[in-house]
């Protein structure tokens, strides 16, 4: 904030900042000034020099509220399945926000969200968001966690006679073993088998929340 006024720096100025913290600044000035709370304030001045006192002036000033940019936390999600991202901080009418997803791919959404976003590849993803709302902004970041589909195999023997247990192969990627407890490249299930037809037990390969089915 500035003095406009004709005095010399030698005058008196007596200051009402109407609650302000002054950051820095005496006398004529400039100050630097932050107000704790957003609201409508007026501030005066009374300046006297050699015995003159100049009428006293006031004028209006708006503080306004900083948004608060916030992002709802997101689930997990699967390479190629859409995510859903949205805002839950605090923000008046019209405010603007600016959204970036990273390698993201945005489906739908605009605005505050919320937004359907997928990625093309696994690993933790960062999502920033700003918000600006009357000349004020706010910025924040987070991250989403992208889980790997994983691919899985199996064999069996061609040819398997009634009532007798089977050794059913699982060929699943590294990956497989690495996330997913009690799991491994050779994994024995047994099955009886009904005479004049073979039915075979539905497996589901689960890493976190991506999901193969492997049908017989």
């Amino acid at each position: 904030m500035n003095y406009t006024g004709t005095a010399t720096a030698s005058a008196s100025y007596t200051w009402n900042f109407n609650g302000a913290n002054v950051a820095s600044g005496s006398g004529q000035g400039p100050y630097t000034l932050n107000w704790p709370t957003s609201g409508n304030y007026t501030l005066s001045l009374d300046v006297t020099e050699n015995g003159c006192a100049a009428p006293p002036q006031s004028v209006p000033v708006v503080i306004n509220a900083i948004p608060v940019a916030s992002v709802a936390p997101a689930s997990a999600v699967c390479v190629g399945q859409p995510g859903s991202i949205a805002f839950n901080g605090t923000a008046l009418p019209g405010a603007s926000y600016t959204w970036s997803f990273g390698s993201g791919t945005v489906m739908s959404g605009s605005g505050a969200g919320p937004y359907s976003v997928q990625w093309a590849a696994a690993g933790s993803q960062s999502i920033s968001l700003t918000v600006t709302q009357n000349g004020c902004t706010n910025s924040t970041t987070s991250n989403i966690t992208v889980n790997p589909i994983p691919t899985a195999q199996f064999t069996i023997p061609p040819s398997i006679c009634v009532n007798n247990p089977f050794l059913l192969l699982i060929q699943a990627m590294e990956m497989l073993r690495q996330h997913t407890i009690g799991i491994s490249t050779e994994l024995p299930l047994y099955r009886e088998l009904d005479q004049g037809h073979t039915a075979f037990r539905v497996l589901i390969l689960q890493v976190s929340m991506c999901r193969l089915l492997l049908l017989n």
